[in-house]
């Protein structure tokens, strides 16, 4: 008597199910890999520019012969080559993350680890959280207390030239201090807005460097009636105050730099 095959396959309904469930697995386990091997290659990327920071330092002291680590006409890859064609770096010596590359300061002389698009995050004593690419720094946001702001030059050799989107909002920040070479050119959309009029900037002395303030920068700083600005800054809507009234003087002056005045509830330009 033939013996009977209670076994069964997967019905289609059921494979479907279970190919769905696999999709939403891999759609999570994957990025979160990925971010892992991200994170591994940025690490040991980092202890690689240690050691390119050390063999550099080595080698210029051996060096008997005119320094190439002063010619601002190397580049970045021919300087790597020169350490490695000296035996002081292997021959496949790069960086691991993608789009990062190690770049040679010829104003610090030392090596800094860059990324093209990946945005590496640091976070400041002081509460300031800085993202940067080539590009420079951007400041992301603000953790601290303090109201008095002084932004820096640069950090780490990078200059600090934007203020990010929404990065003190709410923060009722009533001062801010850029240095006289300050890098910064842009400040991001509701960098500075506050929920309530209340409280909040009273006067902002913008860098020079300064070429674009987006959208709702400063409002709701009601206080504010002084402002110092440079040349040609494009501004975007109801920067300051509720409305647009400073942009409509500043435009009307030829976008001029100078001071500008609040007073009996218009702008002027002093």
């Amino acid at each position: 008597m033939p013996k009977v095959d209670n076994s069964k396959g997967f019905t289609l309904i059921e494979l479907i199910v279970l190919i769905a469930i696999l999709g939403i697995l891999s759609a999570i386990a994957v990025p979160r890999f990925s971010g892992v091997i991200e994170r591994a290659h940025i690490s040991a990327d980092q202890t690689k520019l240690r050691t390119l920071n050390s063999v550099t330092s080595i080698a210029r002291i051996a060096m008997d012969s005119d320094d190439p680590f002063i010619d601002v006409n190397k580049s970045d890859e021919e300087l790597i080559s020169f350490l490695q064609e000296r035996d002081y770096l292997d021959g496949q010596f790069k960086a691991q993350t993608e789009d990062a590359d190690f770049v040679w300061s010829f104003d610090d002389e030392r090596w800094y680890l860059i990324f093209e698009s990946l945005y590496y995050a640091i976070s400041l004593n002081d509460g300031l959280e800085m993202q940067a690419n080539r590009d420079g720094w951007l400041i992301g946001s603000y953790t601290g207390s303090a109201k008095d702001i002084f932004v820096p030059n640069s950090l780490d050799g990078q200059v600090i030239k934007h203020i990010g989107n929404a990065a003190f909002e709410d923060k009722y920040i009533t001062s801010i201090t850029f240095p006289s070479n300050s890098g910064v050119t842009n400040i991001g959309t509701s960098a500075f807005r506050l929920e309530a009029v209340e409280g909040g900037f009273t006067q902002i002395e913008f860098p020079k460097s300064l070429e674009n303030i987006d959208n709702y920068a400063f409002r709701n700083n009601m206080d504010l009636d002084r402002i110092v600005i440079g040349d040609n800054v494009n501004i975007g809507e109801d920067v300051f105050h509720r409305d647009n009234s400073f942009r409509d003087v500043y435009e009307n002056n030829d976008k001029s730099a100078g001071t500008y005045i609040y007073e009996d509830g218009n702008w002027i330009k002093q």
